[in-house]
């Protein structure tokens, strides 16, 4: 399921992870106050998660690489932490695939509703 809507515990917002095959989780969004807001987090990550030239790099500690992606605004809507710069070429190629995605599992629900946007 490559995209889950979720809550954390004792806090209110809605958040979006991006999920591999594995269900190892690849990208991790901002706080949204609504569902909706959410959503359209999600969507954004659809529009620009293709486009290599919306994603920024900041290397840390010199081994590892965090990525963000910036929607056009140049608001971030989503980041992967501590990539290991030799893991960098297969995580991008993975997230160009992923991000395109219309399958979203509700995590909010009791149940996990899978639906498609």
């Amino acid at each position: 399921m490559p995209f889950e809507i979720f809550r954390k515990e004792d806090d209110p917002r809605f958040y979006f992870r991006l999920v591999d095959e594995r269900g190892k989780v690849l990208l991790n969004s901002q706080a949204y106050k609504s569902k909706y807001g959410c959503r359209k987090g999600i969507a954004s990550v659809r529009r620009n998660g293709g486009n290599e030239g919306q994603y920024v790099k900041k290397i840390l500690k010199e081994k590892y690489l965090t990525i963000y992606i910036k929607a056009p605004n140049n608001e971030i809507i989503g980041q992967i932490d501590n990539i290991p710069l030799n893991y960098v070429k297969k995580i991008y190629s993975k997230l160009l695939k992923l991000t395109q995605s219309h399958e979203v599992q509700d995590l909010t629900k009791k149940a996990g509703h899978t639906t498609r946007i």
